[in-house]
């Protein structure tokens, strides 16, 4: 018995073949998958960039283009889409090629025994991997984010610092607490010490 589709995922059937498209979407609906069905390479270029489904099952032989060129396409606009070739032929060359193009898997047509449920538990450890990558990939957004804010606040507080500092008519100087050497001063400390820079009051007082 499958297990029940997660939280109804969405799934993009693209195949050419209205005997094989429609029966594989009769069975994923009554598995309780929506589906969205097309016979266009096109149309299903707009609908993935579109509508962003959980998984996509492209035939490898669509009639306005090559599923190999679709599963790459797919791929390469978005390298975590979950993929699977469905296909009527054999051969461990379409297979490779297949999953050389960013398929996670190859249903084979008509469809036989447990090849549907066993497909669709891989789509589903897919996608949910795929899901925990993107919370991953947020909070690590949100924390390069927040770390980004954190120094360039801290960048603004160091050259408010350093006008405040350098501005100051009073006589200002920085000691290192470790080493008890002068590691900066201002120009009121400067002229107070009657030097004739500051970086030689720097070496004068180190």
């Amino acid at each position: 018995m499958d297990a029940p589709a997660e939280a109804a995922l969405r799934l993009l059937v693209v195949d050419d073949n209205p005997q094989y498209a429609e029966a594989l979407q009769k069975l994923l609906l009554g598995k309780g998958y929506e589906v969205t069905l097309t016979s266009s390479t096109e149309e299903a270029r707009r609908i993935f960039a579109r509508a962003a489904p959980d998984a996509a099952f492209v035939a490898l032989g669509a009639e306005d283009g090559f599923g190999l060129e679709l599963l790459e396409a797919f791929h390469a606009s978005d390298p975590l889409a979950v993929l699977v070739a469905t296909t009527v032929r054999e051969g461990y060359a379409e297979a490779l090629g297949a999953l050389h193009a960013g398929a996670v898997d190859l249903l084979a047509l008509p469809i036989v025994g447990d090849a549907l449920s066993t497909c669709l538990e891989r789509v589903r450890q897919h996608v949910t991997v795929r899901r925990e990558l993107e919370k991953t990939r947020i909070a690590t957004g949100y924390e390069r984010q927040r770390r980004l804010q954190v120094e360039r606040e801290l960048a603004q507080s160091t050259t408010d610092y350093q006008t405040v500092f350098h501005a100051s008519r009073d006589a200002l100087t920085v000691y290192d607490i470790e080493t008890a050497r002068l590691v900066d001063a201002n120009e009121a400390a400067v002229k107070l010490f009657h030097a004739p820079s500051r970086k030689a009051l720097l070496e004068w007082l180190s």
